[in-house]
């Protein structure tokens, strides 16, 4: 099953050189045309692996716009887990959004705790 999911920064502060989104029980579907889109200020470098994405950044530096990601999996729901990124002074925490079957769900992303998709469906 493949679904888009989208992670909203909302100008979360870089706290190492390496910001990261990690997958578990999900890869990104690289095959697909959308598999990873970024509209995302303040980081350098990003790389794209099929269980995450890293974004090279200045620590410190801040975090904002949208990471669009088609995940696919089977069986069990995926987990999205955000490294190195904290709320900032001025900024808002991270989001992630995903479709299920009574609409779009969204859900605060906790730096460094793993978050289940729950009720994931395909899109």
């Amino acid at each position: 099953m493949d679904a888009q999911v989208t992670i909203n920064f909302a100008g979360g502060v870089a706290s190492t050189n390496l910001v990261q989104v990690i997958l578990g029980q999900a890869v990104l579907a690289l095959e697909s045309v959308r598999g990873a889109l970024a509209d995302v200020v303040g980081f350098t470098n990003m790389t794209v692996h099929p269980g995450q994405v890293t974004f090279a950044a200045p620590t410190g530096g801040a975090f904002a716009g949208t990471l669009a990601l088609t995940l696919s999996w089977s069986g069990e729901d995926p987990t999205v887990t955000l490294d190195n990124l904290v709320p900032a002074a001025h900024g808002g925490p991270a989001t992630v959004s995903w479709p299920t079957a009574t609409g779009l769900e969204t859900q605060v992303l906790t730096p460094g705790n793993a978050l289940t998709l729950s009720g994931i469906v395909a899109d």
